[in-house]
């Protein structure tokens, strides 16, 4: 009864401390999806591209450097606004799938801003700009949209060592080492064996040709 008791308690502690190792890893891999890389830098150029882009305007027409941070701001600042900045941990194919979404999304809020002033009358290229500059400033300090499920489940999960995987480690290297010395240790064995039975056999054949040459030795005489 007593040995019993003794496995029960011993069972319930190790199942104790499997659930609070696995909470504290849930925790860990929670508070691992929440926490966002601050990256200040990031933040304060997506703010300031709408005005960088609407500052390119008053360049003459026709001229590259005019039309082409107009045409990168309205087909990707709002959605990289809304999007970034990315959790660090992110697989290279999940952080091409966020940054894909950028577009899309850009796109969608330039259409619904264009429709808006169109429906009010007041739509023209500066109001069009100073609109998306507006939300890109105000979205950009604030935390990213979460990602879609595919993507979120593309975070690396870096597994929490614990005592016990550690012991669990080093009890694998010594199997691993032992198994590595015993098999030179049979191998080294068979090789002296091998030798063995070679001198031997050697030893046998020289015996045999002694042997011969001393009976043709004597039938000569």
């Amino acid at each position: 009864m007593s040995g019993s008791a003794v496995n029960d308690s011993a069972m319930n502690d190790s199942a104790m401390n499997d659930s609070a190792v696995n909470g504290g890893a849930v925790n860990d891999s929670r508070v691992h999806h929440a926490k966002a890389p601050a990256q200040p830098w990031l933040r304060g150029a997506l703010a300031l591209s709408g005005w960088l882009a609407l500052a390119a305007t008053e360049l003459p027409d026709g001229v590259p450097p005019r039309w082409i941070p107009v045409l990168l701001f309205v087909l990707l600042g709002p959605g990289c606004a809304l999007l970034l900045p990315l959790p660090r941990d992110l697989r290279p194919a999940a952080r091409l799938e966020a940054l894909a979404l950028a577009a899309p999304l850009s796109l969608s809020l330039a259409t619904l801003t264009a429709t808006a002033l169109f429906l009010v009358r007041g739509f023209s290229a500066t109001v069009f700009l100073m609109s998306l500059a507006a939300f890109c400033t105000v979205v950009a300090p604030l935390p990213a949209l979460p990602l879609p499920a595919a993507t979120r489940g593309a975070v690396e999960r870096r597994p929490k060592r614990t005592k016990r995987t550690k012991r669990t480690t080093r009890a694998r290297h010594a199997a691993r080492t032992e198994h590595i010395e015993r098999a030179e240790r049979t191998e080294r064995a068979e090789r002296t064996e091998r030798a063995e039975r070679t001198e031997r056999a050697e030893r046998t054949e020289r015996a045999e040709r002694t042997e011969r040459a001393e009976r043709s030795a004597g039938n000569d005489r």
